[in-house]
């Protein structure tokens, strides 16, 4: 179920606001009827800790309300210790997470590169600078490991066989990244992975083969016929 723009899933903390409904949990035991459950809406709350905060314990109350209950008072204790970190940038720990635009504009159902789109990457980038993340991923084909269904630089095959080249979405995922996550140490260009290697062996699609291992084969035998 989606709600406006966004969906009641596990990546929550970029919404503006909570969805305005959790679907109810379904699940069926083998050999038994499906059965129903009570939907379950995660909570998470961020502190941010200013940093000449003095060391003590804070204590706070969060009040849960849901249509047609009793209001649930939860207590809320935060320890602040005596000793404050670094700012991410000069922490010595490495941090190295893939940030993934594709998977957010699934999560959130929002289309690709429109500006909600940027504006859900730069929240995202801005979690990932807190974190202390040094380094940015682009990848330069389509449908690699990390999920991407679509290269950040547009090739474009012109009538005299060679290739013209739209840099905008990365120029742009660039300037976003440094914004807002800070200049990366390294920026990475993901330009082949070991699933583009050729096959040794022609393929051969059988007639039994299921939708995705066709896809797979087919992707393969492409593949072996430009070896």
């Amino acid at each position: 179920m989606r709600v406006g723009e966004t969906s009641a899933g596990y990546l929550g903390l970029l919404q503006d606001k909570p969805p305005a409904e959790y679907p109810p949990t379904k699940f069926t035991p083998r050999r038994q009827p499906e059965q129903t459950f009570g939907p379950v809406a995660p909570v998470w709350l961020t502190v941010s800790v200013p940093r000449d905060a003095l060391a003590a314990t804070y204590t706070a109350r969060v009040t849960v309300r849901a249509e047609g209950q009793s209001p649930v008072t939860v207590p809320l204790q935060v320890e602040v210790v005596g000793w404050t970190l670094p700012e991410p940038g000069r922490q010595q720990t490495w941090v190295e997470l893939m940030q993934s635009p594709d998977t957010l504009a699934m999560e959130y159902n929002v289309e690709p590169w429109s500006e909600r789109h940027w504006a859900l990457i730069a929240r995202s980038l801005r979690q990932m600078r807190d974190l202390g993340n040094r380094v940015i991923y682009l990848p330069l084909i389509c449908r690699t490991n990390m999920g991407h269904a679509q290269s950040m630089v547009r090739w474009t095959k012109k009538a005299d066989g060679s290739y013209g080249y739209d840099f905008s979405v990365m120029d742009r995922y660039l300037d976003v990244a440094t914004k807002h996550m800070g200049t990366p140490k390294y920026v990475v260009f993901y330009a082949w992975e070991v699933s583009l290697k050729p096959p040794e062996e022609e393929v051969v699609v059988k007639e039994g083969d299921s939708s995705y291992v066709k896809m797979e084969k087919e992707k393969a035998a492409a593949r072996y016929a430009l070896r």
